[in-house]
């Protein structure tokens, strides 16, 4: 960082109104450094909670995709059940797929933002 040398090299030589003049300068460069760090921290804070909001909805769209093929897999099952004979297990399994996918169609979709 380079700084404003004082005149004489010493900062007490100065005359009054210069002096005053630099303060008025360190001051206002500080407050500008303070709102740049304020605008820093909200542009951190917005990056943050986005991809917070970001990250719930790629959660809640998984989670409809897992009902949606977890009732698949119980549907495939009961299927199967259902060629063997054990008519009980796949009828159970099939009001798993109905419940599971009524779940899945059932669940809020995440608004497009």
């Amino acid at each position: 960082m380079t700084s404003i040398s004082p005149l004489g090299g010493q900062g007490e030589d100065l005359p009054e109104p210069l002096r005053r003049t630099l303060d008025e300068m360190i001051a206002d460069a500080e407050k500008e450094l303070a709102v740049h760090q304020d605008r820093l921290r909200q542009m951190h804070r917005r990056r943050r909670r986005r991809q917070y909001r970001d990250a719930a909805r790629r959660a809640r769209e998984h989670s409809r995709a897992g009902l949606f093929w977890g009732g698949s897999a119980a549907c495939t099952a009961g299927a199967v059940f259902a060629l063997l004979g054990m008519y009980d297990i796949a009828m159970e399994l099939l009001k798993v797929t109905v419940a599971a996918w009524i779940a899945a169609a059932s669940a809020t979709q995440p608004p497009r933002t």
